[in-house]
Formats: structure tokens, C-alpha cells, sequence
């Protein structure tokens, strides 16, 4: 439900400015980290509905493999963010701040 949300965000912001403005305008390296991230979540999504498809209609040992193909492509996407936060380390600073400071707001 939360990626149909933001894909119709992102769809409509790009019908909204243009083409032309949400590639190379004010925002677009924010435009481009919207994009790649829902881009990516919906691949997410795909992967985990095919993955339930796959795993309810198993029978033979290629289910089981083309699974654990899945299982590691969505795991290696996990480090891929890692390597991010490290170059990034403002952002990674910003973020381990916020996680420390919610056990104080819960």
C-alpha cells in the first residue's frame, strides 16, 4: 500500500513540473534519490509477491534455489545501503542521532 502511495507521488510530481524540471531542475538530486528509492521499492515488492508465489506452488528443488536467488539479491541491496551511509557520513550521523533519541521519546 505504502509503495502504490509513492509511486503516485512520484508520478505526479513529474507530471507536475515537467519532464524537463524534474530531471535537471532546482531538486533534481532529489528528484533522482525519490525516484531511485521508490524505483527500488517496487522492485522489492515484485521480488517478495514472486518469491510467495514461488514458495506456495514449490514442489521441486529449482523453486527452493531461484528463492535463496531472491533471499540474496534482497540481502545484497541491504549492504549496497551500507556502503552508502559511509559515504554519506552527515547522513549517517543524522540518522544513528535520530534512532538514539527514540527510545527517550517512547
Amino acid at each position: 500500500v505504502l509503495v502504490f502511495i509513492f509511486v503516485t507521488e512520484t508520478i505526479l510530481k513529474l507530471l507536475a513540473v515537467g519532464c524537463n524540471e524534474f530531471w535537471k531542475g532546482e531538486e533534481c538530486l532529489w528528484n533522482g534519490f525519490d525516484f531511485v528509492i521508490v524505483s527500488l521499492s517496487v522492485a522489492e515488492t515484485i521480488i517478495d509477491w514472486l518469491a510467495q508465489s514461488m514458495s506456495s506452488s514449490a514442489d521441486g528443488s529449482n523453486s527452493f534455489r531461484i528463492m535463496r536467488a531472491l533471499r540474496l539479491a534482497r540481502t545484497l541491496r541491504g549492504v549496497r545501503l551500507i556502503r552508502v551511509f559511509r559515504y554519506f557520513s552527515a547522513l549517517r550521523g543524522l540518522i544513528l542521532s535520530i534512532f538514539s533519541t527514540m527510545g527517550s521519546l517512547l
